[in-house]
């Protein structure tokens, strides 16, 4: 492993400071310390009395659009029923478990179907060359062949890794191709196709070496390319090219619907035209079809396949220009205003979008009509002739579903230069102690969707980063940095390389920190664990103390879970190997991971020292730390895993009952590699000469075998040999 594995997204000159501090761009304003004030007169349509301070505000209908299952409980005024729960000691995590909690991959392979070439593909990689070079046309789901192929190959314990991991056209990124990053058995996935298609040249400039690693570690190289770039690679890699086609749209749509738990009847699909449509449909397109099928059955649950699957189809469809012509139609900006706010807000109470209305409306600066209030329009009767409903409940709905997405488009798209005042609207809108939790990530994932459709990412982030230093808004922060991962490809690429950069900023906001810990734990952790490793390493080198220990805890979260102990071990023995002098705060996450405390009691079989596949790992990481001894610095993370008492501790553990078989022998082989056998042998010495009270012969008898074996593992003695009683240290 190469040196720069510690910072992938950094590169070598970054090793020493791994990221720059963020700080947004002049563009990102910072978030209102509260929303515009609304306008002193009343709304001419009555409202329920005044809501008292204490309690969640009038904005109690949640909207909910996209996959996933919407969850409604109460925590406090501010962040009551977000998806996302702030504790009292600030620290975020996720109010439920996500929809879809195993690995990427098996979320994918229910919704998967192989097109022409798969097959091909499978037999090149699965080869002696390891490697084989897809191309298709975009929406025939190469991204997606490209996972599933490296998922079957090998054990399934290698790691799954996309590159580049740095940001393309940094000065400071390692190489996209580098052979010494590479480990045993990995997976890599290459997507040229999107963003980072301009490195082609450079992955054509070190692919043969990079084939050669490969092969030598017994790894997997998946590259996609654009169509039209096949020859680009030159002929020499001509034999490792497989053209991918387009999989059966109809079997696609039956696996999307299946996956969501909605019965699919062929007959039903092809009565609506759906099959037709779908024989010539992207991939992507399907998908999001099965997405809004699912949303119409939520809407209208007794609502038969056929109609869902139509609604959905209309929904589908291009609206821009009714949503244009409606626009256009309006005299004035009031009405506008309403419209607008009615779309951003469908699924809120009626009075919560009477005040977003007038909030829009007076920050435009708009004259306020001569007619009196009470001569004007009422807000319902507004709304009717806006075509949106309101229930029973007080809540909004445009009449044609779909139409509320299409009429925000069309704002953001004909007022680019009004872009500025949506933000600080919506920000507003969050920021204001009557939004529920709930309606606050509504509105958090309406504006991440105008953000990625609308190309303006940095935006997206700057958002991300004012949301996130306040406690009160961190929940949105975390949700729309999910948002934004969730929606896979260039974007999470994007998505995890921003957390990277802000988790080497030790000086971080602490509630931002806070955020970056939730989303690697509770999102990244899902599909790419190894990335939310590193990202929360960085994270244990903040400034602030309880920032470090949420990381730490983080990371044995993560080790809780068989699949990552050996990959969270592995790591954390690489980081304090390949420093000259480990960090303090690395040596304090080393010793909390590998605490002699946890090998008994509740969650001991999840000790690494307990993991065939990370005792090897962990028996390092503790002769490391004996190594550091007094040099450990005094940042533990927890009063028990000081790093400058570990020597003494496991000592203690080889003398205790619940010590693991070969306990000591493994420790032997830490210390003799790590080169602190001698430091180890002198404490055991001593315990062999001072130990006494209860438990004493106990000790003595490990001190004496620990000796034995540290001999015997430095050539000292021959195995089995009884200790010498005398020993003279080289």
């Amino acid at each position: 492993m190469s040196a720069v594995e510690e910072f992938p997204e950094a590169g070598a000159a970054a090793a020493e400071d791994p990221a720059a501090p963020y700080r947004p761009s002049p563009a990102s304003e910072p978030l209102p310390e509260a929303p515009p004030p609304p306008a002193p007169e009343p709304s001419p349509e009555p409202g329920p009395p005044p809501t008292p301070p204490t309690e969640v505000g009038a904005s109690t209908g949640p909207a909910h659009h996209g996959s996933g299952t919407q969850v409604n409980t109460f925590y406090s005024p501010l962040v009551a029923d977000s998806a996302f729960l702030l504790d009292p000691s600030g620290r975020l995590k996720r109010r439920s478990p996500r929809l879809i909690t195993d690995d990427q991959a098996t979320a994918l392979s229910r919704q998967f179907v192989a097109g022409p070439g798969y097959q091909e593909a499978k037999r090149l990689l699965g080869s002696p060359g390891r490697t084989a070079i897809l191309y298709a046309d975009a929406g025939c789901g190469r991204r997606s062949s490209a996972l599933m192929l490296l998922d079957a190959m090998g054990d399934g314990h290698g790691r799954l890794r996309e590159l580049p991991e740095g940001d393309p056209g940094d000065p400071d990124a390692p190489p996209v191709l580098d052979g010494r990053d590479l480990q045993p058995g990995d997976r890599v996935l290459v997507d040229l196709t999107g963003d980072d298609r301009g490195l082609l040249g450079e992955v054509r400039a070190g692919l043969e070496s990079y084939r050669h690693a490969v092969r030598e570690c017994e790894a997997y190289l998946v590259l996609v390319i654009p169509p039209e770039e096949k020859n680009a690679l030159g002929q020499e890699f001509a034999r490792f090219l497989v053209g991918l086609g387009r999989p059966d749209g109809a079997r696609v749509l039956q696996r999307h619907l299946q996956a969501r738990g909605i019965d699919y009847s062929e007959q039903e699909a092809r009565d609506g035209g759906v099959l037709d449509w779908a024989a010539s449909a992207g991939m992507g397109e399907i998908a999001e079809l099965a997405r809004l099928a699912e949303e119409v059955g939520r809407r209208n649950p007794g609502a038969p396949l056929r109609g869902r699957l139509g609604t959905a189809l209309e929904a589908l469809a291009d609206r821009g220009e009714e949503a244009g012509g409606r626009i256009a139609g309006l005299p004035d900006t009031w009405r506008r205003s309403v419209l607008l706010a009615a779309a951003m807000l469908e699924g809120f109470r009626a009075e919560a979008v009477a005040d977003a209305a007038r909030a829009l409306f007076a920050l435009l600066d708009a004259p306020e009509p001569e007619q009196p209030r009470l001569e004007r329009v009422g807000f319902r009767t507004l709304l009717r002739e806006l075509e949106v409903a309101v229930g029973e409940d007080h809540t909004v709905a445009f009449q044609r579903f779909g139409l509320a997405e299409a009429v925000c488009d069309r704002f953001w798209d004909e007022y680019p230069d009004l872009v500025g005042e949506f933000r600080t609207w919506i920000d507003g809108l969050i920021a204001a102690p009557s939004t529920s939790g709930s309606d606050r990530d509504a509105l958090a994932r309406r504006f991440v969707r105008q953000c990625l459709r609308t190309h303006r990412t940095e935006e997206l982030f700057g958002r991300v980063w004012e949301w996130g230093r306040r406690a009160e808004t961190a929940p949105q922060a975390a949700y729309a940095l999910t948002e934004a991962h969730d929606r896979g490809g260039a974007i999470a690429r994007r998505t995890r390389r921003r957390i990277y950069r802000w988790a080497g900023d030790r000086a971080l906001p602490a509630p931002l920190a806070q955020v970056l810990i939730a989303v690697c734990t509770g999102t990244i952790a899902d599909t790419w664990p190894e990335e939310a490793v590193v990202r929360l390493q960085h994270l244990a080198r903040h400034d602030d103390p309880e920032v470090r220990r949420a990381a730490a805890d983080g990371l044995l979260a993560l080790a809780a879970d068989p699949a990552r102990l050996g990959h969270l071990t592995h790591r954390v023995r690489w980081v304090l190997e390949n420093r000259g002098r480990p960090r303090p705060r690395d040596l304090a996450v080393a010793a909390l991971l590998t605490d002699p405390g946890r090998l008994h009691g509740p969650g001991s079989e999840r000790h690494p020292l307990r993991d065939p596949e990370s005792r090897e790992d962990a028996a390092a990481i503790i002769g490391l730390l004996i190594r550091a001894g007094e040099a450990a610095g005094s940042e533990p993370l927890d009063p028990a895993a000081d790093p400058a008492a570990a020597a003494e501790r496991w000592i203690d553990a080889c003398a205790s009952e619940w010590s693991p078989p070969g306990l000591p022998e493994l420790l032997a082989r830490g210390a003799h590699r790590a080169g602190s056998a001698g430091r180890l042998y002198g404490l055991a010495r001593r315990r062999l000469l001072t130990a006494s009270g209860d438990g004493a012969e106990a000790q003595r008898g490990a001190a004496a075998e620990l000796i034995r074996l540290l001999d015997e593992v430095q050539g000292l003695l021959p195995a089995g040999a009884p200790a010498a009683g005398t020993r003279t240290e080289g």
